[in-house]
């Protein structure tokens, strides 16, 4: 025979189930979050489950991002996550032995810049 130990019940917090209400909420955050997805003219390309999830606790409901992404696949709004492509890397020397590193990074430098700057670096 098991016996719980009497200092620590269990005692869950929150319904096992989700109330209709808060389920026709998630699914209709989900559904405009895939309307922005789905739409050429946006350069958005991913779901924010966060920002969903942000959205409903304004409303006064409480989702996990789990539960939200669960929906998500039951609803066809999920999309997994694309493979980052392996970094290719260049090795040229003058000698054995000499290697000089360089990388570059395209930002907003400054605020009061009009276009991006590129910065390369170089490390020997």
């Amino acid at each position: 025979m098991i016996q719980r130990d009497s200092r620590s019940p269990y005692e869950r917090k929150t319904p096992a189930r989700l109330l209709a209400e808060i389920e026709a909420a998630m699914a209709k955050e989900l559904l405009r979050e895939k309307q922005l997805v789905e739409n050429p003219e946006l350069p958005i390309t991913s779901y924010n489950y966060s920002a969903i999830q942000d959205r409903l606790e304004k409303k006064g409901f409480t989702v996990s991002a789990t539960t939200i992404t669960k929906r998500a696949k039951e609803l066809g709004c999920y999309q997994p996550r694309p493979k980052k492509k392996a970094h290719d890397r260049q090795v040229v020397t003058a000698a054995i032995g000499a290697l000089i590193q360089h990388d570059a990074s395209t930002h907003l430098w400054s605020p009061f810049a009009q276009e991006k700057w590129t910065l390369i670096t170089s490390l020997g």
